[in-house]
């Protein structure tokens, strides 16, 4: 179960259904501190607009801050995380993030960013 505090958080900061943020860490801090966990992760690549055919992701969501740029949904969906710890997740969210992602020669990842769903 989700606490309010959380939820709060999410009503407040996530700018789409999907649990995107544009502060991933502060929310997992707060989820696992309120005795939340994930289950899985969704990537979603930041990218301009006009470079979307180039990106692994397609489609998604303006970002509202910058209507030049769209958060794009990609392919790469992992699961298993209900057992790692807070700290093992946010290692490997940042290694993700680090070495990118690439499909075939031509689309590339711009920016990666994290969705998650809860463990239930």
């Amino acid at each position: 179960m989700i606490s309010e505090k959380v939820k709060n958080y999410i009503a407040e900061q996530s700018f789409c259904p999907e649990y995107l943020f544009k502060d991933w860490e502060t929310f997992l801090k707060l989820l696992y501190e309120e005795g939340g966990r994930i289950s899985a992760i969704l990537w979603w690549d930041h990218c301009k607009k006009a470079e979307q055919h180039l990106s692994v992701g397609g489609g998604g969501y303006t970002d509202l801050d910058d209507s030049e740029y769209i958060y794009a949904e990609t392919q790469l969906y992992e699961n298993g995380f209900e057992i790692k710890a807070l700290e093992e997740i946010i290692e490997h969210i940042m290694n993700v993030i680090d070495s990118g992602l690439q499909y075939d020669d031509k689309y590339v990842s711009h920016e990666l960013v994290p969705s998650f769903f809860f463990e239930e």
